[in-house]
């Protein structure tokens, strides 16, 4: 059962390089003015091979092409998940096509809670600031599409990944998460504008509770009709996160891309 709510080589090795701060032509406003252009791999320099070395953890694609404008999945871990267990869903994905990373700490399990139940706040600001300082450190050495940053995340996590795309939506092409998706309660979708066009993928098992079912599906109208390009899968799966569910995110990411080359 998969309920649709809208019409629907690359591969693992550091190539990078230093340049002075530039504005890229796929580079929007929030990463503009930090930033740094990696140099092609036949010109770059010792300094860059010692400052990608204390990079923190990334997925690079196999025979990395410089030239070519990756995406990025940006995981959030959560009580369920290490990093070390987010990073390896990024080859599962596909070995081609993305950059990965993953933030530590940030599927806090208290804060989330509370804020599920309108006590507190999502801890949307200090997460935010650290997804824009990892990109910023992975930007100095891989070459990223920034218009192409997706925040991902498993059950409360993916529910704070879908929380930073609502409240920043220029800085995500969309978000993608697994089991308990939910919009905190109170939430309004008042950057509607901005989110109309952008891409969620949320993924569940079938036989989960029939009330935790209802709010997924909730969920998913909702953003749909806020006008985001929403796809809610429903699976028979006997673990959280399966081979399928991951290869119909690569899929789903390629769709995307596909349509975006072709406007």
């Amino acid at each position: 059962m998969t309920p649709h709510f809208s019409t629907p080589s690359w591969p693992n090795r550091i190539r990078p390089a230093f340049d002075g701060p530039t504005a890229l032509p796929d580079q929007p406003l929030w990463l503009a003015d930090r930033l740094t252009h990696p140099k092609t791999d036949e010109t770059r320099t010792d300094a860059a091979r010692s400052r990608s070395a204390e990079l923190p953890c990334v997925y690079t694609p196999e025979n990395y092409e410089a030239n070519y404008p990756y995406p990025l999945i940006v995981w959030l871990s959560d009580p369920g998940h290490t990093v070390q267990e987010l990073m390896e869903f990024a080859p599962r994905i596909s070995t081609q096509n993305y950059l990965a990373t993953a933030l530590s700490g940030c599927g806090l399990l208290e804060s989330l809670f509370r804020a599920l139940t309108g006590i507190a706040n999502l801890p949307v600001d200090e997460t935010a600031e650290r997804i824009y300082e990892r990109v910023r450190q992975i930007r100095r050495c891989y070459h990223i599409h920034t218009e192409r940053v997706y925040v991902a995340g498993c059950d409360l996590a993916a529910t704070l990944a879908l929380e930073l795309l609502l409240q920043r939506p220029e800085w995500f092409a969309g978000m993608l998460g697994f089991g308990r998706v939910e919009i905190p309660h109170g939430r309004s979708l008042r950057h509607f504008r901005q989110l109309r066009g952008k891409r969620v993928f949320i993924g569940a098992d079938l036989r989960q509770p029939r009330k935790a079912l209802a709010t997924f599906l909730r969920t998913g109208r909702l953003l749909h009709s806020a006008g985001l390009d929403v796809s809610a899968r429903l699976y028979d799966a006997n673990e959280p996160v399966t081979s399928e569910m991951l290869s119909d995110v690569n899929h789903w990411l390629m769709e995307g891309i596909c349509a975006s080359n072709l406007v």
